[in-house]
């Protein structure tokens, strides 16, 4: 095998790895389940180019296991916190170069379409591994698969606390 041909192909694939998820997401959000395969398809292979880069420049591979499962952090989103998503400048291949940060540190993801309520459901769970989050999952709903993923991104990156369970929704978030 041509090494430095395959890194140099990895790394330009992975530079521009956002960019072409958001566009697939963008042209199959109306054929839910080729988006959603589509997406897994994606993120499984950014994570194999990552290990082809890890095993040629000799780093240590890091594993990563289904942890127990203890269940969902209930993250409401308050009329503050909508503000505040409206107002956040991250968008576009940015989004989902964002969420592979999370899986690179060992967190699942997942974008599914839900055909009882006509919504996307894009989901994070702490594997084996991720500290405090093992086990815990957090998701986000929206209409559009980009504002589902965008959403759960901001209350990864933005809401949550480092240890997700510590999280406390306001009072005012008691009907959502």
């Amino acid at each position: 095998m041509n090494y430095p041909y395959q890194a140099a192909f990895a790394a330009n694939y992975l530079a521009d790895w956002g960019k072409h998820v958001h566009s697939c997401v963008m042209e199959w959000a109306n054929r839910p389940y080729l988006c959603e395969a589509s997406v897994a398809r994606h993120f499984r292979r950014r994570h194999e180019e990552i290990e082809f880069l890890a095993k040629v420049g000799n780093v240590a591979k890091t594993t990563f296991k289904d942890s127990t499962w203890k269940g969902f952090v209930d993250v409401p989103l308050s009329q503050e916190a909508k503000d505040q998503y409206a107002a956040w400048d991250i968008a576009d291949s940015d989004v989902w170069d964002g969420l592979a940060t999370y899986g690179e540190r060992g967190y699942k993801f997942s974008l599914v379409w839900s055909k009882n309520n006509s919504t996307w459901i894009s989901t994070y769970t702490g594997q084996e591994g991720t500290g405090a989050n093992e086990g815990w999952a957090v998701t986000a709903r929206a209409r559009h698969p980009y504002d589902a993923a965008r959403v759960l991104l901001f209350k990864v990156s933005v809401l949550l606390p480092d240890k997700w369970k510590d999280f406390k929704a306001d009072a005012a978030d008691d009907i959502a």
